[in-house]
């Protein structure tokens, strides 16, 4: 991780600074290894490690459950169809 961002930030014609690249791959290395868990409307997130953030426990206090917030590690599968059915829209001009 840390050679590719390494290699990209050269290219562009930054200054190199191998301890700055070491900790960036480093924090995300970690981002990668506790993926997020719960998320809100305006993106905010928690992977569920270290003390819960202001936005949660005040949904929480609020009455709302956490699970609500639980991000679905699979999308629902599409219900399936018991019958066909054909939408037809009248014409208002015949």
């Amino acid at each position: 991780m840390y050679s590719l961002i390494h290699k990209v930030y050269a290219a562009s014609g930054g200054e190199s600074d191998p301890k700055r690249f070491e900790a960036l791959g480093a924090s995300i290395e970690e981002d990668l290894a506790h993926p997020p868990i719960y998320r809100d409307a305006r993106g905010n997130d928690w992977n569920g490690v270290g003390p819960m953030p202001d936005w949660l426990a005040a949904a929480k206090h609020a009455g709302v459950a956490p699970d609500f917030f639980r991000i679905e590690e699979k999308p629902k599968e599409a219900p399936q169809r018991t019958r066909n059915v054909v939408y037809t829209q009248a014409d208002l001009f015949e």
